[in-house]
């Protein structure tokens, strides 16, 4: 079962207060010689040195999606996630072929994963049974701290579509922060949100695709609020 950062910091760290758990440090020093004992870590705000005894280190990064026959098969990528550019009804850049799931982004959930194949055989269907392929689509822009969006392009069939809204990822802590959609000096969109963490999938509203000039300049999705 997949549980947000923060439900799960609640759960382990807060009301069990079972699970210790250390923000703004790193790893020093592994401890043990035969086995792992602990690690010395570093408080990057004071520089101070603090052994934690474990029995085993997990170390998890930045994961890609396995992109390699997508871009060889010249399909246009995405810059923040690494994979092929979709709109709202997974169609990339060649027509007639579709992507969801882990291809997209890196190490997304199985339930997320799945329920994106569900929806794009959907549009598949569809697609085969004689549904055209959009002559015009604009990609969508992101400014960091916003890491991705996702769908990360726009056609005009997606303004009747049934998407209601788009996922993204930040790559900071930010806390009352307010996401804008942006078309040149227009802003088409405004969402607010108390607060927002690193590898936490947020949401925010589609409505502003009705809003969107197709034949204008590609939307840009912008942060502002606090760091933490």
């Amino acid at each position: 079962m997949y549980f947000p950062y923060a439900p799960a910091k609640w759960l382990l760290v807060d009301l069990m207060n079972r699970t210790p758990l250390r923000t703004a440090t790193r790893i020093h020093l592994i401890l043990g010689r035969k086995r792992v004992e602990g690690v010395e870590i570093i408080h990057l705000g004071t520089g101070e040195l603090e052994t934690v005894a474990c029995d085993a280190v997990v170390f998890t990064g930045d994961w890609v999606p396995e992109y390699e026959v997508a871009r060889s098969g010249g399909l246009v990528m995405d810059r923040g996630t690494h994979g092929p550019q979709v709109d709202g009804q997974f169609r990339t850049s060649q027509p007639g072929v579709f992507a969801a799931g882990n291809l997209l982004r890196g190490a997304e959930t199985a339930a997320t994963s799945a329920m994106e194949g569900r929806r794009s055989a959907e549009y598949i269907s569809e697609f085969l049974e004689g549904n055209a392929w959009p002559e015009r689509r604009l990609p969508i822009e992101v400014d960091a701290p916003i890491a991705w969006v996702f769908p990360n392009s726009v056609s005009a069939s997606d303004n009747l579509s049934s998407l209601k809204r788009l996922s993204f990822r930040v790559d900071e802590f930010y806390q009352k922060a307010a996401v804008q959609v942006r078309q040149g000096s227009q802003t088409l969109h405004t969402q607010t949100f108390r607060r927002l963490s690193p590898n936490e999938t947020m949401h925010m509203n589609a409505d502003w695709l009705a809003k969107l000039n197709l034949n204008g300049e590609a939307p840009k999705v912008i942060l502002t609020g606090s760091r933490f």
